[in-house]
């Protein structure tokens, strides 16, 4: 596992061609921040300048407000403000005709490196950069007060979902750790799009490559060791039922979803 967490990194990506031909769009740990770097040669700053793009055939954001996108093609409304969320940007994008490609992830191995990136954001206050170093000890060494800092945090931020019952969710109670970009569900969002292409995150270097770029070696990747033992921490919890149920939806959705690279 990388000691430290890296800085920058893009953990939500709208990714657009100039002539707004295509778009690409993924949320956190689906390897967004190997396709900015591929394409962009960086990783946009959440406000990035639009002199960054000058000479680039694509404008894009990792985290960040989705104004500089909107700005080049624009479509900017007299009531945005400076941070603009990226899939509202995404539909006006789609509405002027660019076509979508949707990165997308194994849910459960995306659940699982999301919850590592929950941890390290709660480690942060304690350990600074050594966070990184003290999640791998709590995973590897000390599995149960890893167990109980989980348990914990999801007790402590419970709240009614009442929104999921519209969903079938068989669960109306729902915690924080589902609702952070990492972790939470997201393809029911995009499945609805007739014209969508889906791309797993397999095929990342297979995608940047027939769009006329040299992949670059895959960013913030856990060992396997690691996603292991994290995975078997999870199962463990007390509420793991009510993750598992909400995660079974996204799974079902993950299922859907017409392959690029394996379709008819």
């Amino acid at each position: 596992m990388d000691e430290n967490r890296l800085q920058g990194q893009s953990e939500i990506m709208l990714l657009v061609k100039k002539d707004c031909s295509m778009l690409v769009y993924s949320v956190g740990k689906t390897g967004t921040t190997s396709i900015l770097k591929s394409v962009l040669g960086f990783n946009p700053p959440p406000f990035a300048d639009a002199s960054l793009y000058l000479n680039l055939d694509y404008v894009g954001v990792g985290e960040g407000s989705a104004r500089i996108i909107l700005e080049h093609f624009d479509l900017i409304d007299k009531d945005d403000h400076d941070y603009i969320d990226q899939y509202d940007a995404l539909k006006r994008l789609i509405e002027k005709g660019a076509k979508p490609h949707f990165v997308i992830r194994d849910p459960w191995q995306r659940y699982v490196s999301g919850v590592k990136e929950v941890l390290l954001d709660l480690l942060e206050p304690l350990y600074g950069n050594e966070n990184g170093i003290k999640l791998n000890e709590l995973v590897l060494q000390q599995s149960l007060k890893c167990e109980d800092l989980l348990n914990r945090f999801i007790y402590l931020t419970e709240y009614d979902a009442i929104n999921l019952s519209k969903y079938n969710y068989k669960y109306l109670k729902s915690y924080a750790i589902n609702d952070n970009y990492h972790t939470r569900n997201w393809l029911k969002e995009i499945s609805h799009y007739s014209n969508k292409v889906i791309i797993k995150s397999k095929d990342i270097n297979r995608f940047t490559q027939e769009i006329g770029f040299t992949p670059v070696e895959f960013q913030n990747t856990t060992d396997r060791n690691f996603k292991n033992h994290l995975s078997e921490i999870i199962k463990n919890l007390n509420l793991y039922y009510v993750l598992e149920e909400y995660l079974s939806h996204e799974i079902l959705e993950y299922n859907r979803l017409p392959d690029k690279y394996t379709s008819s």
